[in-house]
């Protein structure tokens, strides 16, 4: 199996320990697809909120919509299983697209099944396009 990587997690970067929920699982008892999309979400949310990037972007990353997003799986987790995310922000490489790529990276941490402590079980990318009316909202 291949493992997609995005980028190397930068040491200081925001992590955080969970756990997967039953509720999260697909008929095969794997995290669903569209539940890790939900969880990249959530997470970018929690992680502006607590500070996380760079005090310049934490506010639009808050307030901005999510235009692509990308996902390479390399294992999947069932209920239970503990794991830890990582994000961080990564360096646009066009001038012209004012877009915010935030990175995540998923492992297994630590929850006593063999041969899965500390593997690499997801890496993902959100494409953020920065909200330009914050007022025209409902």
């Amino acid at each position: 199996m291949r493992k997609e990587r995005i980028a190397d997690p930068p040491p200081q970067c925001w992590q955080h320990r969970t756990f997967v929920a039953a509720v999260d699982l697909d008929l095969h008892g794997r995290v669903h697809e569209a539940t890790c999309l939900a969880y990249m979400e959530r997470w970018r949310f929690y992680a502006a909120s607590t500070q996380a990037y760079s005090p310049e972007l934490n506010k639009d990353i808050l307030r901005a919509r999510t235009r692509q997003a990308y996902v390479a799986y390399a294992g999947s987790a069932t209920a239970g299983d503990c794991i830890l995310v990582r994000s961080w922000t990564l360096p646009n490489s066009t001038q012209q697209d004012k877009a915010i790529l935030l990175a995540f990276e998923v492992k297994a941490n630590g929850d006593g099944r063999a041969g899965l402590s500390n593997s690499l079980l997801l890496s993902g990318c959100l494409v953020l396009e920065k909200d330009i009316k914050p007022d025209a909202r409902l």
